[in-house]
């Protein structure tokens, strides 16, 4: 029998990668498994299972690593917020605390066991959560920050003077575990769910969605200008910060085996984002160095000295001063290493295949109109900067708009795109009114816009300021 064998025009056989191939796939598989051993849900493993082991050889109580790992994963739900998002929580503690007295109400109504209660007690938190921000997304900066603490010195006025309901003073006692009888088996679970939480986050970071919040934190203008509706993501945000911090609320319920108001003070309530602070707001694990930090730092001077904020506040200051990137920050700096390091800084390899770009204009019909403002004006008080401007914008042809400084050129465009709202007239895009319409829908309907100034997201890589305009027109 005569066979057939196809051979490449360079005489290399088809069934035979080349040596170069080979060599990039091999790379390939070392660089995977360097990230893997790199990974901050393994490092989050490994360093609680090294305090663990170390607490366990000082015949120390292991409630207190148990607390490090809630804390951590407190503070990384806040770091959602602050170093993904750019909003910045000064009493997410409401999600945290409320979610303590729901995971307490639950076991003590006996509706289920403790497991059941955690479940509960997180989707409570995030229905909380989507309540709460449609009030306090209208604000940002300052703003936000002071009605997140007004929500929890609310919460925490309820729970200390509600005494027929919430204890009081004296809490709710007797939140029994019946999941995890001992101190160690308890641990081991919160830990496991701690790991698990610090790998899903890791993952929304890098999903398209985490993606847009950092670039929204970068730049929420240019955000909005590519098509993105910045209030919804940062509502979805503060539903995951909301979800993953009352995780952490119902499980200190369940390790006190009881709930305090005192979660819900004012005192307390900057906790979680003090240690994120601490630990280093731009890097994925500064919860956990911060977490580390305080509970050790506050569980041993107090034990010397009821003052023990006398010691530790210094302590906050220095870094402060000397490290504003925290304790990561700090160790990165030794090392000559300082970016963030909030997502993996690699680019995904280059596809095989690329499709050629296919211009969406070849469907329009040349000459057709498609922007028209009628009468439109603008003013500032009494300075008038735009009056009564008609205009016609037909499809396959350009058009300019020439005018020396201050004649309302810009004035003019950001009416166009949105970022200002006229004070008078129309503005009708390809049939659509589109004179209220915000800025992401009119950049979703085909009104695009370049800056005057450079207009970037400068704290994401060039590979990513185009993939999240590029990921703009596939939503």
């Amino acid at each position: 029998m005569v066979g057939s064998c196809h051979v490449h025009p360079d005489g290399r056989h088809p069934a035979h990668p080349s040596a170069r191939t080979v060599r990039r796939t091999l790379g390939e598989v070392r660089v995977t498994r360097l990230s893997a051993l790199r990974h901050p849900a393994l490092i989050v493993a490994l360093v609680l299972a090294a305090l663990t082991a170390v607490w366990s050889l000082l015949g120390a109580p292991i409630s207190l690593i148990t607390q490090i790992a809630i804390y951590t994963l407190y503070g990384a739900g806040v770091n959602l917020l602050v170093g993904y998002t750019g909003l910045v929580p000064f009493g997410a503690s409401v999600f945290f605390g409320c979610a303590s007295y729901a995971a307490a109400f639950f076991v003590l109504g006996r509706y289920g066991n403790d497991l059941v209660s955690l479940v509960f007690a997180t989707l409570f938190s995030a229905l909380l959560a989507l309540a709460i921000g449609a009030v306090i997304l209208r604000r940002k900066g300052l703003y936000f920050s002071l009605l997140t603490l007004a929500f929890s010195q609310i919460a925490f006025e309820i729970a200390f003077k509600w005494t027929a309901v919430t204890g009081g003073e004296n809490g709710l006692q007797s939140v029994h575990r019946t999941s995890f009888t001992t101190a160690w088996s308890f641990h081991v679970f919160v830990v496991a769910v701690t790991v698990i939480c610090m790998w899903l986050m890791w993952r929304i970071a890098h999903s398209p969605f985490g993606r847009v919040l950092q670039a929204i934190r970068d730049n929420e203008q240019r955000a909005s200008s590519l098509g993105y509706d910045v209030h919804r993501f940062r509502h979805g945000a503060l539903i995951l910060t909301g979800t993953f911090v009352g995780l952490g609320g119902a499980l200190l319920t369940l390790m006190l085996e009881g709930v305090y108001a005192n979660n819900l003070s004012w005192q307390h309530a900057g906790d979680s984002l003090l240690m994120t602070v601490l630990g280093g707001v731009h890097h994925v694990l500064g919860p956990l160095w911060g977490a580390i930090a305080f509970i050790i730092l506050e569980d041993r001077l107090s034990a010397i000295t009821e003052n023990w904020w006398l010691v530790f506040a210094p302590i906050l200051m220095l870094f402060a001063l000397t490290s504003p990137e925290g304790m990561q920050g700090l160790w990165q700096r030794l090392f000559g290493r300082q970016r963030w390091t909030l997502v993996r800084p690699d680019i995904p390899p280059r596809p095989d295949v690329i499709a050629p770009f296919t211009s969406s204009a070849a469907g329009f019909e040349r000459g057709k109109l498609l922007l028209q403002t009628i009468a439109l004006s603008k003013s500032f008080g009494s300075l008038v900067t735009a009056k009564s401007i008609d205009l016609e914008v037909r499809s396959g042809v350009l058009h300019s708009i020439i005018g020396p400084n201050g004649a309302g050129k810009t004035t003019f465009f950001n009416m166009l795109s949105g970022a200002l709202k006229p004070s008078g007239g129309r503005i009708v895009f390809d049939g659509t009114d589109v004179t209220r319409a915000p800025m992401h829908l009119r950049a979703r309907l085909g009104i695009g816009r370049s800056f005057q100034i450079l207009s970037i997201f400068p704290n994401l890589t060039v590979f990513e300021n185009v993939r999240v305009a590029v990921q703009a027109q596939r939503k």
